[in-house]
């Protein structure tokens, strides 16, 4: 029976990182990507410039609050997953970016160990270099319900993406899509929006960034094994993202993200929990004999 929980609670730990990982979905990347010719080409200039000041005025909001909703099948400790990951977050860009709210992961094809633990929320907490997550699990972190993850250690570089990007990104993004176009007017949620779509090669999208971003980016792609994206993103008419739906495929399997934007520029306030309630998330995860992601 001990056994029994211990993987439970190891394979309830493995996925909650998973779901954190997937908020890197959010936004990534960017490049203005050169241009085709003719009456195709000039249809889709036309949606990469409007794209690009999406992108720009969408970088001038310091906060937005998000919605999302991911599917992914992946394979862990040797068996396929499927996972379902459910947040609400809020999302302070600067001065310091941070960033609140719950992630809720459920899984199949786990041979029946793990799914109903991972059914309950898990708040999460970012704060500059800092992520902290309550699990909800018993005993977890030494007794202490906060579990505190450096974004260097565990494989989490690619959290990091969520300090500098935003949906802007995404935007920006499409600029270096080969097929980036309109697709037409819908509305979302009640607000009237134009929806836009394209493909890109996440390992090509690289070139407009800094040389810090890039490599930056560079080490959490590498580690995630993300390859093609398709992305389509919904804008209202003041120039802001309200829906994106991207889908990639990763080495870890395949992901479908639904995001929903809104509240821009609202204040956002994040604080730590108290230091009493925080134990170390590496150190759990070797407590348990759980694995760490690719590369850490």
């Amino acid at each position: 029976m001990h056994r029994r929980v211990t993987a439970r609670r190891r394979l309830t730990a493995t996925v909650a990182m998973s779901g954190a990982l997937l908020l890197t979905l959010t936004g990534c990347l960017g490049e203005e990507g050169t241009q085709d010719q003719g009456a195709g080409g000039a249809f889709k200039a036309a949606a990469a410039q409007f794209m690009a000041q999406v992108s720009d005025k969408t970088e001038q909001a310091d906060t937005y609050s998000m919605r999302m909703v991911s599917t992914a099948n992946m394979t862990v400790q040797s068996q396929k997953v499927e996972t379902r990951t459910e947040s609400r977050m809020q999302v302070r860009l600067r001065p310091e970016p941070a960033m609140k709210g719950t992630v809720t992961t459920t899984m199949s094809g786990l041979d029946g160990l793990g799914a109903q633990a991972a059914q309950r929320p898990t708040e999460m907490v970012m704060i500059g270099g800092t992520i902290y997550m309550k699990l909800n699990l018993p005993q977890g972190g030494g007794s202490k319900p906060w579990l505190k993850m450096s974004l260097g250690d565990t494989g989490a570089e690619a959290l990091a993406q969520a300090k500098q990007y935003g949906p802007a990104q995404m935007a920006q993004m499409l600029t270096a899509s080969p097929d980036v176009h309109k697709v037409g007017e819908e509305v979302v949620e009640g607000v009237r929006t134009t929806h836009y779509a394209g493909t890109v090669d996440s390992n090509a999208g690289l070139g407009a960034l800094s040389d810090k971003d890039r490599q930056e980016l560079e080490k959490g792609l590498e580690k995630l094994g993300a390859g093609k994206m398709t992305i389509d993103i919904w804008v209202d008419e003041q120039g802001l993202p309200r829906k994106q739906i991207v889908k990639a495929d990763m080495s870890l399997g395949t992901v479908d993200v639904t995001s929903h934007f809104s509240d821009y520029g609202r204040p956002v306030q994040v604080s730590a929990p108290p230091a009493d309630q925080v134990g170390d998330f590496s150190s759990f995860l070797d407590d348990l004999g759980a694995p760490r992601f690719p590369g850490s």
